[in-house]
């Protein structure tokens, strides 16, 4: 069985771009933190400054996991 790790991300509007702003949910299970990382890596070489990504988990849920991919 593995984790679940929920994120609420905002974006705002793209520069340039006719599109607004808005929020997207994605709820991932993972089993295992390098997994965790990939993803959070994939996921963060498409953020767009003034991106803001709100963690939910509990404890041991990987939310640290996901943040070290998330700055690769």
């Amino acid at each position: 069985m593995g984790i679940t790790v929920d994120l609420l991300i905002f974006y705002g509007k793209i520069k340039d771009s006719k599109k607004k702003g808005g929020s997207t949910v994605i709820s991932f299970v993972s089993d295992s933190t390098v997994k965790t990382e990939e993803f959070a890596e994939k996921i963060g070489k498409n953020l767009r400054g003034g991106t803001v990504i709100a963690f939910f988990g509990g404890l041991g849920a990987g939310k640290t996991s996901f943040t070290r991919g998330l700055a690769r």
